[in-house]
């Protein structure tokens, strides 16, 4: 989960798209993992908290996606 987030805010900061559709994909696949796999023998308490830290991650990664969004991006030209 941490490379798919460093490689997104990596493209994003860049302006790299393949980069950032690779990371939006393994991203996808990570969180598909943690509930189908991961959360599958966990109990119900387990499960719930399992499913809040799992919120609150992703809450935090769409927050800092909009903080490093903001930053000025180079273009095509611009680039060396």
């Amino acid at each position: 989960m941490l490379h798919a987030i460093t490689t997104i805010i990596y493209a994003t900061k860049n302006g790299y798209a393949v980069f950032f559709k690779a990371g939006m994909a393994l991203l996808g696949s990570v969180i598909g993992k943690i509930l189908l796999i991961d959360m599958a023998g966990l109990e119900r308490l387990w499960r719930v908290a399992a499913f809040m830290g799992l919120r609150l991650a992703l809450m935090e990664l769409v927050w800092v996606y909009q903080k490093v969004r903001s930053f000025p991006t180079r273009t095509a030209l611009s680039r060396p």
